[in-house]
């Protein structure tokens, strides 16, 4: 059964193990040496970050924000599961947790953006039920896929 814990202090060692399991994210993101940093960009969206267990084992660490500045809708920023436990389910599983929550939340729809480039992250969302919504660009001219899942 998966369970969530607030992120805090003692689970940076192990979103660092699951940044340097993940050069896609780092290309995009950044490097497990600037993950405090990173993490205080993120302060003030308000939004949590999450650390997801199956049992007693820390299996991924998600990003979710109830409100962004951009459209004032719900949000995934980041998924990340642990290397060892890829393609087993957890994703989507943890995904279909946080789509749970948000529709108990009381909202309509959950969005996401992904580079366009990075294909495999639009097909997981996409296994997850998340449509493409639009492409925008950000304001160093890089194309996002904007996708979006009714809750």
């Amino acid at each position: 059964m998966l369970v969530s814990k607030l992120f805090q202090r003692q689970h940076l060692s192990f979103f660092q193990k699951l940044v340097s399991e993940s050069p896609e994210w780092q290309s995009e993101e950044c490097h497990e040496d600037q993950l405090k940093g990173y993490l205080k960009r993120y302060d003030m969206l308000a939004g949590e970050w999450c650390v997801w267990y199956d049992g007693q084992e820390p299996i991924g660490i998600t990003f979710g924000v109830e409100w962004a500045p951009s459209n004032e809708k719900a949000w995934i920023g980041t998924i990340l599961i642990a290397k060892n436990k890829r393609r087993q389910g957890y994703g989507q599983a943890i995904i279909g947790e946080m789509i749970a929550n948000f529709t108990s939340n009381q909202h309509d729809v959950l969005f996401a953006g992904v580079p366009i480039e990075k294909l495999s992250w639009i097909h997981f969302l996409s296994s997850c039920g998340f449509e493409q919504f639009k492409v925008e660009e950000d304001e160093a001219g890089r194309s996002f896929m904007i996708m979006v899942h009714p809750l």
